[in-house]
């Protein structure tokens, strides 16, 4: 075990989820607003990419940013396809491990990571790819909207992230992921 994500991290049950999880990030993309084909206004699809980090780590949930990226691109593309992208998506999902996995849920862990993702990922890394795709003029001119459309839905991804995280780990839906040992009296109880 280790802050990166357990050995068997990528077990078939496991991918099975991330699979899963992959479906609904495709599907949550179709229902993003786009004001350009750069500029996307709201959307919800990193949720599946916040729960893969917290539950498999930082590993997982890069080689997952990565993938999703990818698919959701060829089964939505906006344009033309720009790794940059992909690599935000994989900052952003590092930062959800640093601050959600293995960790006890505070408010506070919320909050830092969706200001980190706003300032290096929305706002920096965003920024670069938009200004090496479409010029410096162009990634300027969307500047001031970004700052004010990132500052208006910060409260509200600050909250779903808190609830969705507090959700699972409250009821636990995701308890068949952990291994069961078959105990003594497991092995009589099905003879």
């Amino acid at each position: 075990m280790s802050i990166f994500g357990d050995r068997d991290t990528f077990k078939v049950k496991n991918l099975t989820v991330m699979g899963i999880l992959l479906a609904m990030a495709v599907v949550i993309n179709f229902v993003s607003f786009y004001a350009t084909a750069t500029f996307r206004i709201f959307s919800i699809a990193y949720i599946p990419g916040m729960v893969v980090s917290m539950l498999f780590g930082p590993i997982a949930g890069g080689v997952f940013a990565l993938a999703s990226d990818t698919v959701c691109y060829l089964t939505k593309s906006a344009g033309g396809y720009f790794f940059g992208y992909a690599i935000s998506a994989l900052v952003m999902n590092v930062i959800y491990a640093i601050f959600l996995y293995k960790q006890k849920l505070k408010l506070y862990k919320v909050v830092l990571a969706q200001l980190c993702i706003t300032v290096f990922v929305n706002m920096g890394l965003n920024y670069l790819w938009v200004s090496i795709m479409a010029g410096t003029a162009s990634a300027t001119f969307f500047t001031g909207a970004r700052l004010l459309n990132n500052l208006i839905q910060l409260p509200f991804h600050i909250a779903l992230v808190y609830f969705i995280v507090k959700f699972i780990r409250k009821n636990n839906r995701l308890a068949f992921l952990k291994d069961k040992k078959v105990t003594t009296n497991d092995k009589q109880n099905q003879s």
